[in-house]
Order: structure tokens, then C-alpha cells, then sequence
């Protein structure tokens, strides 16, 4: 297994004869800024005592204790006061080399089939274990205060009960497939598969489903190909190149410049970024004498609050222009090769003598499961006057970015023949959640001050591929020779029946490399993503008693949230898989999204419930989507809360 660096994945898709360029196209790279390392000339300032502070300090407000380390989200809510908040808790693993299939120490044996020669026996293939955890919480809650003002500074906002609905909402609006963790031991997998299928069948208005699925699909819509996500991207996170810097001496008049200035406190940026690669068992050939049980699902949702509340008597005009953007792209692949037929065509006149076997008594497991969780909190609090001549207060832009590529690249045989059943499942689930309902208001006489207000332009962008490579359906029923190999198998006889030198299938191939497996093989690739971003601002306008005023450019929206999967599950290189019992293929998509408490996508498989909707929005026209827009779902800009925000 390899899993330290993207050029490991790139290598290894390239040399499978696959590579991804949805989830190309989705990733977004490490980088690093060069930085310069802060002076010790001079003590920083001593922060000041909580008790000395006008507002209760972030650490209180989402009761997180630092002496009590790490810990995950509490399943009873998302932010709890009662008790810590961060509970990491690693899943117990109990997968152990007991339960694992062992190679088999053989002697040459007798044989009676194609060649006087007995059975070579090889070296069998290990299982695969992966299980990865990446949790980022990330508090910056800023209380920025310009000036001397004559009234009390309120607190940042405390948003856990917000939280709290939203996440409630998202469970409900993906479904019960979105919330489907799987366990982590040998007889865990074959019921949860089982409950799986169960639950599916359940399922009402999926996106998309059938015994396996093949397109593009954004937002409900099949489409010819994914959009880029580099055209969505605000500029604010897109590459741009460095001005060149001036050799022209500035000289500022401060009584004659007018006072510019800028205010961000928005634009956060929360990336998931997982690729799983899984190869570590091909066959040209498979032959499964129990059942057969595939599994490709994909669940995909954004929840997105932004009511913003301005206040009517605000000196600067909303920008109304920035539209928010909740976008679900899901790509499905199926890929049918024929690497016997291109043997058979090379050396048409050759055929199997003989084979060399390679014997796992017992299961075999590849199970790779990656978990990645954000969270950030980024409410602040801006209370400013006009001051200077440029001034530039940036309390947001936090960046939180998981990545992990997984590469699996194991052995290849011309027949794997499984004793047991096979599990094959590809699951990904993709949550967005961003809470962005600010407060812009004045205090006092504001005129004269100009410029404008964007609270809008948030970015919620899924991703996810399954790109399958091996036959899309299975043919039922084993052919004798395959019976009889099974049978030879069971009692200890790894000989070649002679119908092997005369099946079709194996032309053009004189030895062939061949897997026996007694037990099942569990393949189960698995990505669960969420980001959760609160960013309820508070941006109050005054002006100072010298009654100075500026020209304004405030930002409180901006924000993206990113979740990338892709799984390439290169199964078999042939185009023929046989199962001697039952074959059950199920595919599932669905793809939700609800904006200001009301669903966007057509495919929602639950009505919300009503306390939820009426929680978010009272406005019944925030939710159209913009028809004229090719992809994702747009709400129009920044609303008005008529109740000036008390939900915050």
C-alpha cells in the first residue's frame, strides 16, 4: 500500500490504464506560502484577562475545556455546554491476522489433467487494511473594535443551537444512506451489506439508481461532462498573479485623501480531498461459487443558511449581485476490458498445459476507510468608524484543508476462483453545512459614509467518482470445469481439469496464474466528508465624534466549502465474471440540497419538517433557483430578516 503522496496515485491510476480527471480536476494541491519568521526583538502585548473582556471568550461560549485534549462531536448535539466538545475516539479495529485468510504450505501433488506435470503452487496475495481519520476544528471568533464608541460592544455570535438544526436538516435531507457507518470487523461487513440492500429498496426518489449506473450528474441533471470547479472558485481563492512592484515614491496628503476602507470577514475555505485507488486484486477471470454482492452508492448534500438582517437605516448600499452557488456532482463509470481476448489474438494457437496456484485458506479482506471532518467557527464582530486614509481589517479568510490518497496496487491473476461469496462495495457520502446569516447595522448619525455591503457569494461544491473496472454484468452459472476445479480444490486436489485447455476463454495463454480463496473477499472502499462552517458576522457602522466618514467595501460572504472523492476499483481486466449462486448489483445517487431552509434539489428523498423550515427563513421567495444557470443551484444574493436576526 502506498499513501504518501499524490504522485504515488498518479503513477500507480496511469499504470491500471486509468486516470481520473474528475477528481483531477476537483483536487486542490498542497501549496505553501513563503513566510518570514517573526522578530524577538520586543515582548508581545499580554492578552487580556477574560474577566477585563466586554464578551464571553470562545472557549466558553462552545464549552471546550484545553486540559481535556482532542475530542470528536458528541452525537447529542453539535456544540454542548454541558460537557466537552472535542472527543476524539478512533474506531476499534478487529481485524486481526486470526481472521485473515493464510497461504496454505503445499508439496507437489499428483495430477491428472492437461500435462504430466503437477500444479506449481505460488506465493498467495496479503489483505489490505486502511483506516484513516482527519478531524479539523478551528475557532476564530474576532471581536474587532476601531475607534472609542460610546456603547457596549456585543458578543460574537453563538450559533450551536443553529448548528444543531442544520445538521438535523442534512441528515434528513440525505436520507438514511447518508448516515450508514459501517462496522469495522469481518462479520460486521456481510450484514451491513445485507442492510444496505434493505434499505435502498426503501429509498423514494433517488437522484438516480439501477444495478449500476453510468454518466454525470449535477444537481439531478445528467450532463455530457463535470463543470470545473476553478470557474466557480472566488477570486479570492483562485491563482492570481503578483503585482509587479513599484519603484515610484507614494506620497499621501492624509487631509486631502479621502479615507478608504475595506472590512473581510468572510471568505473561509474548508477542503476534503480523498482518492482511493484500488487494484490490489485483479483477475481476467472470476469465478465466484457463493453470491456476488456489489454496492455503488453516492450521497451528496449542502445546507446553506444566509438571511442576512441589514438595517433599513445602514448608509451603504447591499450589493445584491452575488449570488450563492450549492453545487452536487456525481460521475459513474463502468470500464470492460479484454486483456484475455488480446492474449488470444497475439498467440491465437496457444493454450493452457498447466497452472500455478496460489491458495488462501480462509477470507481476504481489502478495506479502506477514510473519514474527514471540518469544522470552523468564524463569527465575528466589527465595530468601526472611519479612520486614516486606507485601512484594511481582514478577521476571516481561514483556510482548513484534508487530503489523503490511498493506492492499492497488488496482484494480477488469470483466474481467481472464490470458494466463498464477494463483497465488492464503493461508498462515498459528501456533506456541506454553512451558517451565514450576518447583522450589518449603524449606530448613530452614519451619513455621509459611502460604498457597499456583499454578504453573499458563498461556494458549496460536492465531487465524487466511481470509476469500476471489470464486466458491468455477471454471468450466472458455472461451467463444469469450473465446478469441477472447485470441487478438486475442496478436498485438497489443485490440478488443472483438462477443460481448461479448451476453453476459449484461455487461449493464447500457456500457464496460467490462478487464485484460490476458500473463504469470501470483502473489497469495500469507503469516504464519508463533512465540512461545517459557521461565519455569523456582525459589522456595526458609527462615526467618531471628530465625524469622520469613508468610502466602504464590506465582505461577509465568500465562503467555499469543497468535498472531493474519487475511488478507481479495478476489479477484473476480462470481460466474462462468473457466480454460481445469486448476483445482486444495486447503484444509488442522490444529491441534496437546501438553501435558507427550503430544498433546491428535485431529488430530496424527504419533505423537511415544517419547525426546521420555519427555524431558517421566513421568506418564501429566498430559494428560487435561477433557471438561466447551467449548473449548481443559485439563490439570488442577501435577504432581509424582518426580525432583525433574533435567531442569532
Amino acid at each position: 500500500m502506498f499513501s504518501n503522496g499524490d504522485y504515488l496515485t498518479e503513477t500507480i491510476a496511469h499504470f491500471i490504464g486509468h486516470f481520473d480527471m474528475a477528481v483531477e480536476a476537483a483536487r486542490l494541491r498542497q501549496a505553501y506560502d513563503p513566510f518570514k519568521a517573526p522578530s524577538n526583538e520586543g515582548d508581545p502585548a499580554p492578552a487580556p484577562a477574560a474577566a477585563a473582556l466586554p464578551f464571553t471568550p470562545p472557549e466558553l461560549i462552545f464549552g471546550y475545556d484545553p486540559s481535556v485534549g482532542w475530542r470528536a462531536p458528541s452525537d447529542e448535539g453539535m456544540m454542548s455546554a454541558a460537557k466537552p466538545f472535542f472527543r476524539f475516539e478512533p474506531p476499534t479495529l478487529e481485524f486481526t491476522p486470526d481472521t485473515l485468510g493464510t497461504a496454505q504450505s503445499h508439496t507437489t501433488l499428483g495430477f491428472s489433467g492437461a500435462s504430466d506435470i503437477g500444479p506449481l503452487l505460488g506465493p498467495p496475495p496479503p489483505s489490505m487494511i486502511a483506516v484513516v481519520q482527519q478531524h479539523q476544528f478551528l475557532f476564530d471568533n474576532d471581536v474587532i473594535v476601531i475607534g472609542t464608541p460610546d456603547f457596549d460592544i456585543p458578543a460574537p455570535a453563538d450559533t450551536a443551537s443553529e448548528l444543531a438544526v442544520l445538521k438535523a436538516q442534512a441528515a434528513q435531507a440525505g436520507g438514511p444512506l447518508a448516515n450508514n457507518p459501517i462496522g469495522f470487523s469481518e462479520a460486521a461487513v456481510a450484514p451491513w451489506v445485507q442492510a444496505t440492500l434493505d434499505t435502498i429498496a426503501t429509498v423514494e426518489n433517488p437522484t438516480a439508481a439501477g444495478e449500476n449506473l453510468s454518466g454525470v450528474w449535477v444537481d439531478g441533471q445528467v450532463y455530457e461532462e463535470a463543470p470545473d470547479l476553478d470557474d466557480h472558485l472566488p477570486a479570492t481563492w483562485k491563482d492570481q498573479e503578483e503585482p509587479e512592484p513599484s519603484s515610484v515614491p507614494i506620497q499621501i496628503d492624509a487631509s486631502e485623501t479621502p479615507t478608504t476602507m475595506e472590512a473581510d470577514a468572510g471568505h473561509n475555505l474548508a477542503i476534503n480531498q480523498a482518492t482511493i485507488v484500488n487494484a490490489g486484486l485483479t483477475g481476467t477471470v472470476i469465478a465466484v461459487s457463493g453470491n456476488s454482492y456489489e454496492l455503488d452508492v453516492i450521497v451528496q448534500t449542502n445546507v446553506l443558511a444566509d438571511v442576512d438582517a441589514i438595517a433599513a437605516d445602514f448608509p451603504l448600499a447591499a450589493a445584491n449581485d452575488l449570488a450563492n452557488v450549492t453545487t452536487n456532482i456525481a460521475t459513474f463509470v463502468t470500464e470492460t476490458r479484454d486483456a484475455g481476448g488480446e492474449k488470444a489474438e497475439l498467440n491465437p494457437d496457444l493454450v493452457p498445459l498447466n497452472w500455478q496456484v496460489s491458495v488462501v485458506e480462509g477470507d481476504m479482506i481489502f478495506f479502506e476507510w477514510i473519514q474527514q471532518y471540518t469544522l470552523q467557527s468564524d463569527n465575528d464582530c466589527l465595530v468601526m468608524t472611519a479612520t486614516g486614509t486606507t485601512t484594511t481589517v481582514s478577521t476571516g479568510a481561514n483556510a482548513s484543508f484534508n487530503g489523503v490518497s490511498l493506492s492499492d496496487l497488488g496482484a494480477m491473476y488469470d483466474l481467481i476462483l472464490i470458494g466463498g461469496n464477494l463483497y465488492d462495495v464503493n461508498y462515498i457520502t459528501q456533506t456541506n453545512i454553512l451558517y451565514d446569516n450576518d447583522t450589518i447595522s449603524s449606530h448613530g448619525a452614519t451619513g455621509g459614509n459611502t460604498g457597499s455591503v456583499a454578504t453573499g457569494g458563498n461556494l458549496l461544491w460536492n465531487q465524487a467518482s466511481i470509476h469500476n473496472v471489470g464486466p458491468a454484468n455477471w454471468t450466472q452459472g458455472l461451467p463444469d470445469h469450473y465446478l469441477t476445479a472447485f470441487e478438486g480444490f475442496g478436498n485438497g486436489d489443485y490440478s488443472m481439469p483438462a477443460g481448461f485447455a479448451h476453453d476459449g476463454m484461455y487461449a493464447g495463454d500457456q500457464m496460467l496464474n490462478v487464485l484460490y480463496i476458500s473463504g469470501n473477499i470483502y473489497d469495500v472502499n469507503y469516504v464519508s466528508q463533512t465540512n461545517i462552517l459557521t461565519d455569523g458576522d456582525q459589522v456595526i457602522l458609527y462615526t467618531d465624534q471628530a465625524g469622520k466618514t469613508g468610502d466602504w467595501q464590506i465582505t461577509t460572504g465568500g465562503n467555499v466549502l469543497v468535498n472531493a472523492a474519487g475511488i478507481v476499483d479495478s476489479d477484473s481486466n476480462g470481460s466474462t465474471c462468473y457466480v454460481g449462486g445469486e448476483s445482486y448489483s444495486e447503484a444509488m445517487l442522490i444529491q441534496s440540497g437546501i438553501v435558507d431552509g427550503q430544498p433546491l434539489a428535485p431529488s430530496s428523498p424527504d419533505t423537511l419538517a415544517n419547525e426546521v423550515i420555519a427555524f431558517l427563513d421566513e421568506d418564501e421567495g429566498a430559494d428560487d433557483a435561477l433557471d438561466s444557470q447551467p449548473i449548481g443551484n443559485v439563490s439570488p444574493g442577501p435577504t432581509y430578516d424582518v426580525m432583525d436576526h433574533v435567531l442569532a
